[in-house]
């Protein structure tokens, strides 16, 4: 056979042993369009029903699929829900802790002062300079729990504004001789549980530069923009080692991480002794 002039062929080359055992090769050509033809007409035996197989089996997978994402949803709805309802008790706990502070203890420690200082007025010389030293560390402890009492009351967010929220915090930081700094950004979330997060935050940082850091100044940096909103609060102070045990006062921090972390956030902590710390809060918008 001539298979230049029989045009375009298909070669088949089949493998087998004769009769005796030996091993032989059976060749066969076939005209290429017949081969093609026959190829597309299976093609279009097999298309429709693979077409619906593969049908049946994406409706199949889009059912579950689309019950996965509505108990996703309806997840985030209750998490949501959850953080809310974690925010408010807090700062419905603070306001009674600060309203008891307030009206019991101060009030109470207040007229002992009254008391102590008519004493020391009318005692002898050795028990007015007594009366007196008593009197001065009373009223420390005064000034204090007055501290205490307006860190513990909530700011009204919704009235003030993160912003100045976050400004009236770091007046507090700089009435303890501490220099402060802060590039604040109009473009803050609306929604008011971010909002509550990023204060809290910021509230729990700046006690700790003020109570445990030992630094001459921080930086407080507010930026946003159309997708996340950071909060950047940096020290100077003599910081820790994170591989250490968490130091005396960061509860709060870890409590925090876990509350920013409920609103698809993150909150990292940076450290080293005697190197200051920075934290810094980021927080998707809702």
């Amino acid at each position: 056979m001539n298979e230049a002039a029989a045009g375009d062929l298909v070669e088949i080359n089949v493998r087998a042993t004769d009769a005796a055992g030996w091993p032989v090769i059976f060749e066969a050509y076939f005209d290429d369009e017949a081969v093609q033809s026959a190829q597309s007409r299976l093609m279009l035996d097999v298309l429709p029903v693979l077409v619906v197989s593969l049908v049946v089996l994406q409706l199949a997978q889009l059912l579950p699929a689309i019950g996965l994402a509505r108990r996703i949803q309806a997840g985030q709805t209750s998490r949501r829900r959850l953080v809310q309802h974690a925010i408010v008790a807090s700062d419905f706990e603070r306001m009674r802790i600060a309203r008891e502070l307030h009206d019991e203890v101060i009030q109470d420690l207040a007229g002992l002062s009254y008391a102590l200082e008519a004493e020391e007025r009318q005692g002898t010389n050795e028990r007015r300079a007594l009366t007196g030293q008593a009197r001065g560390i009373l009223l420390r402890n005064l000034r204090t729990l007055r501290a205490i009492t307006t860190e513990l009351y909530p700011s009204d967010l919704e009235r003030l504004g993160l912003n100045e929220a976050l400004r009236r915090l770091l007046e507090h930081v700089a009435a303890t001789g501490i220099d402060v700094h802060c590039e604040l950004s109009p473009d803050v979330p609306s929604d008011k549980d971010r909002l509550a997060v990023l204060y809290r935050v910021a509230r729990e940082a700046l006690a700790n530069v003020v109570k445990h850091s030992r630094a001459s100044a921080v930086d407080l940096v507010l930026t946003g923009d159309a997708v996340t909103t950071s909060l950047s609060i940096r020290d100077n102070g003599r910081g820790f080692d994170p591989a250490a045990a968490a130091p005396g006062g960061h509860l709060g921090l870890r409590i925090m991480r876990d509350t920013v972390q409920m609103t698809d956030g993150s909150l990292s902590i940076t450290s080293g002794v005697g190197e200051g710390t920075t934290v810094v809060v980021r927080i998707r918008r809702a």
